[in-house]
């Protein structure tokens, strides 16, 4: 499965986005039943090493 299609399932088509511009490529995720393990464990099942940015209130922002 793309992760992109993997990243609909879990949390809807535009609650994420990747911000390639920044150089830590930074996936911004929006939902208020997801949590952050979840989408971790899929983005490290598609092979890439990811944590949660503790920084933000109200906001799961992961660096992958």
């Amino acid at each position: 499965m793309r992760l992109s299609a993997g990243l609909n399932l879990l949390v809807g088509k535009g609650n994420w986005n990747f911000d390639l511009e920044d150089c830590d490529h930074v996936l911004r995720v929006v939902s208020e039943s997801v949590q952050p393990q979840e989408a971790i464990e899929l983005l490290e099942e598609a092979g890439f090493q990811c944590g949660e940015l503790e920084d933000l209130v109200h906001e799961f922002i992961f660096e992958a």
